[in-house]
């Protein structure tokens, strides 16, 4: 019998799992790694550069740095006809390594989630730099070596 009168008190002995952020950019689901630091900014008029590829947004001056953002959405499918321009811009990492990816949406708060199996439907162009998959919210999160992939794609401003 239980008394009612006791709080409940859980024996589990798992510790909760601590909240993560995600954010949603074209039809992708992003958790961003642990340890990144982030920052969501309204997206200010971005200075493209002439011949410069259809995913870079440009660069924008956030507190006196110069950050370059990424249109992930055309990344993945440089077809794409969203003509939505994206209202923010997701800042990862600290200065001077700071890159700035466009959303249109804040970033969810995750505070349940597990890892999971790979889904087979990721972009070919982010497969290389996925780490891992979760499971919240009974949708699937891609965790991305966000470093890695814009690194990859220095040599296309060379051209």
């Amino acid at each position: 019998m239980i008394d009612v009168r006791q709080p409940y008190q859980s024996t589990s002995t798992a510790a909760p799992a601590p909240v993560r952020h995600g954010v949603v950019v074209g039809n992708t689901r992003l958790f961003i790694p642990k340890g990144t630091r982030s920052e969501l900014v309204p997206m200010s008029t971005g200075c493209r550069l002439p011949g410069a590829p259809v995913w870079f947004g440009g660069f924008i001056n956030h507190r006196g740095d110069v950050i370059p953002v990424f249109n992930l959405s055309m990344l993945v499918n440089p077809r794409s006809e969203d003509l939505v321009q994206p209202k923010w811009a997701l800042l990862l990492d600290s200065a001077p390594e700071t890159i700035g990816i466009l959303t249109n949406d804040y970033p969810a708060s995750l505070d349940e989630y597990e890892q999971c199996n790979m889904p087979s439907d990721i972009a070919p162009m982010l497969q290389p730099f996925v780490q891992a998959a979760y499971d919240a919210n009974d949708q699937v999160w891609l965790e991305l070596d966000h470093r890695a992939l814009f690194t990859s794609l220095v040599p296309q401003f060379s051209a």
